[in-house]
C-alpha cells in the first residue's frame, strides 16, 4: 500500500482525517497546509515540553539535476526528482518519520524519565523501507538520537525517479493500485490467511522459529 491506493482497513488517501497529519504538510514552499504538530506545539500550555522545536524549514518541492546512485555501484543524474508523493497520500515517508519522532518523545521518553528523569538519545533499528522512515525522523530531528542500525535497508528505489520508463510504468502502476482499492478485498481475504502469511514471512526471517501465532496475527 505504498502508493496509498491498494486496499486496506486504513482512511484512503483523500480523508480529510488522514490529510490532517501528513507528514508534507508544511514541508514545502508551496504547501497551504499546516503541520499538525507545529500546531500542537503552538497550543500546548506546558512551558517545560520536553520537545525539540518541530518547526520545519520549508523547501523546494521538486529539486533538479540531482546525483543518484545505482544498484550497480554508479552514478546517473535525476534531471527532476519529485520530494511528494506522486498521489498525495499521506502514507508516505514524512508521515511515518514523524510517528517514529513522536513514538519517542512520547512513549519512550515517557518511561525513561520514570527512571533518570531526563531524555536520553535514541538508537533506531530500521529494516527495509523502514530506513527510510528512521533516516526520514533523523533528519528531522537530530538531537533526538544517536544512531540508526539498518538491516536490508531499501532507499530510493522506491521513487519513481527509479521506476524504468518512469512516465510509461508509473500511470500503469497507479491503476493497478487503485484497482486494487476498489475490487481487491477479495483477492486481498482469500490471501491473508494464517498459512500464506506464514510462507510469506519465511522470506525476510532467516529465523523461522520466530514466526509464531503472535507475529502472523
Amino acid at each position: 500500500d505504498l502508493l496509498g491506493s491498494g486496499w486496506s482497513s486504513k482512511p484512503f488517501r483523500d480523508d480529510p482525517t488522514a490529510q490532517s497529519i501528513n507528514g508534507e504538510n508544511g514541508r514545502f514552499v508551496d504547501c497551504d497546509f499546516p503541520c499538525y504538530r507545529e500546531q500542537q506545539q503552538s497550543t500546548s500550555s506546558s512551558s517545560t515540553t520536553t520537545k525539540s522545536n518541530l518547526r520545519k524549514l520549508r523547501s523546494a518541492p521538486i529539486l533538479e539535476n540531482v546525483p543518484l546512485g545505482t544498484a550497480a555501484g554508479g552514478n546517473r543524474l535525476a534531471t527532476s526528482l519529485e520530494l511528494r508523493h506522486p498521489l498525495k497520500s499521506p502514507y508516505n515517508f514524512y508521515t511515518w518519520g514523524e510517528q517514529i519522532a513522536d513514538f519517542t518523545h512520547d512513549v519512550i521518553h515517557n518511561d525513561s524519565n520514570k527512571d533518570s528523569g531526563e531524555n536520553s538519545k535514541v538508537t533506531l533499528v530500521a529494516n527495509s523501507i523502514g530506513t527510510m522512515s528512521a533516516l526520514q525522523s533523523i533528519l528531522d530531528e537530530p538531537t533526538l538520537y544517536d544512531g540508526c542500525f539498518v538491516i536490508n535497508p531499501n532507499f530510493r528505489e522506491l521513487h519513481m525517479a527509479e521506476v524504468p520508463l518512469s512516465p510509461l510504468a508509473m500511470p500503469l502502476v497507479r491503476q493497478i493500485q487503485s484497482l486494487l482499492r476498489t475490487k481487491g478485498h477479495g483477492l486481498f481475504e482469500s490471501l491473508a490467511t494464517p498459512e500464506i502469511v506464514t510462507e510469506i514471512l519465511k522470506e525476510p526471517y532467516a529465523v523461522t522459529d520466530a514466526i509464531d501465532e503472535e507475529l502472523v496475527e
